[in-house]
């Protein structure tokens, strides 16, 4: 543990002098997020959320799925310092964030992969929730809760125009099947998608 935190402190101050030696060690230190130590999940946060702020990291791709993931840590404290970051850091910088990738976390999430027009989560099986509904209620909530009604509105038209239409359009010749089972991941995120559609939230 001692060696992995002085590690990471290492890293993230040489980020800050030499971005782009770091800049590809990146999504192995946004792993550390999803790390057993409550302590290693919490530096971990706090030295992305610094080099977010100064813009030597992007909000984006692996790490921000990562960040997305760790909305729905076990521990109360480490959930709410991701919670603030996202609210004094990322939603500053693009406030936009929840409703341009919404839609993307959802499959995520459910570690749906096989959605053509949404693949945000291929090669982040390790961030799947499919089988632990509450954590992903967590994320979700947050969300909706941190959104202005004009956004909640253009995710509601993703997910239909974008989730949706893929199981419905017979001319498209990339329609997906709907899935028999509710279980797996498939199944799991039109049941996220519906139950969003119809939350009050």
């Amino acid at each position: 543990l001692p060696v992995r935190n002085s590690a990471l402190l290492v890293l993230g101050d040489i980020a800050v002098r030499y971005t782009s030696l770091v800049d590809r060690f990146f999504p192995d230190i946004a792993s550390m997020l999803h790390d057993p130590s409550n302590f290693l999940r919490r530096q971990c946060a706090m030295t992305l959320a610094s080099l977010i702020s100064e813009s030597y990291l992007k909000f984006r791709g692996v790490v921000m799925y990562r960040f997305f993931y760790a909305l729905s840590d076990v521990t109360p404290s480490n959930r709410a310092l991701i919670q603030t970051i996202f609210k004094d850091i990322v939603c500053r910088q693009n406030p936009a964030i929840y409703a341009q990738s919404f839609v993307d976390v959802v499959c995520m999430l459910n570690g749906f992969a096989r959605h053509p027009s949404l693949q945000a989560c291929v090669g982040k099986e390790e961030v799947s929730l499919h089988e632990d509904w509450p954590r992903r209620l967590m994320v979700y909530e947050f969300m909706l809760s941190s959104m202005s009604l004009e956004h909640k509105l253009t995710v509601c038209s993703h997910m239909v125009s974008d989730f949706l239409s893929s199981f419905v359009d017979t001319d498209n010749p990339q329609r997906l099947l709907l899935p028999r089972d509710i279980s797996g991941s498939a199944g799991q995120a039109l049941s996220d998608i519906f139950w969003l559609l119809a939350c009050k939230d």
